[in-house]
């Protein structure tokens, strides 16, 4: 599974992986033209590893994230190959396979795990193979968060967003859950967590309410 798609019909491969002009023309509705620009592994107090996906677009200077558990869930962008780089270039934002270690110099490959990526000769495209990339066809748990500072961090009485981030992370990590008995992800899944405190407004704005009933 590839957490991001793209049209090379209207895009250039090399940069984008959502299509569009990003102003409307061509019918597109104006979606942004969005980039993962690296990748880090981090280690959790709940279980499984996750890998955090920083993505850029040129709508705003946010940095959006997808919260990805499962190493094999990758992004398009991320790892298609550029032009000139190198296989240190690929590792140091996060565009490899498998499990950095000492005196690892590729990327594409980890002699450890036996494991390999294989690529488009011609547009440097990952391809999906099911040794190396979950499989697209299995369902994979995705929620779309939008930020909240004073729920996730302030333990804020007043709204369940961290209740509700908390639990898709615990539902994604468990094979199913005791309570509801509600399938999860088995460790595989996505949290798409968008840079918008208040849904946009901003985080002053949205305090404002609160400071107002209190």
């Amino acid at each position: 599974m590839t957490i991001d798609n793209y049209d090379n019909s209207k895009q250039d491969s090399s940069k984008y992986e959502v299509s569009g002009t990003g102003d409307g023309r061509n019918g597109d509705g104006g979606l942004p033209l969005v980039q993962c620009v690296a990748r880090a592994r981090i280690p959790t107090t709940q279980g499984p590893d996750i890998f955090l996906h920083l993505y850029s677009n040129n709508r705003d200077n946010k940095e959006h994230l997808a919260i990805v558990f499962g190493e094999d869930i990758r992004s398009r962008s991320l790892f298609r190959r550029r032009q000139c780089e190198t296989q240190q270039d690929r590792m140091i934002r996060g565009a490899y396979i498998g499990k950095l270690y000492p005196g690892r110099t590729v990327a594409d490959e980890d002699d450890r795990l036996g494991l390999a990526l294989e690529f488009d000769d011609s547009t440097g495209e990952l391809l999906a193979s099911k040794a190396t990339t979950w499989d697209a066809h299995n369902d994979t748990l995705v929620r779309i968060h939008s930020e909240c500072y004073t729920g996730e961090n302030a333990w804020s009485a007043r709204c369940d967003c961290g209740e509700q981030f908390d639990r898709a992370g615990r539902l994604i990590a468990c094979d199913h859950e005791p309570t509801s008995n509600i399938k999860g992800g088995n460790g595989h899944g996505v949290i798409v967590y968008l840079r918008q405190e208040g849904r946009g407004i901003g985080l002053g704005e949205n305090s404002r309410p609160t400071t107002c009933k209190t």
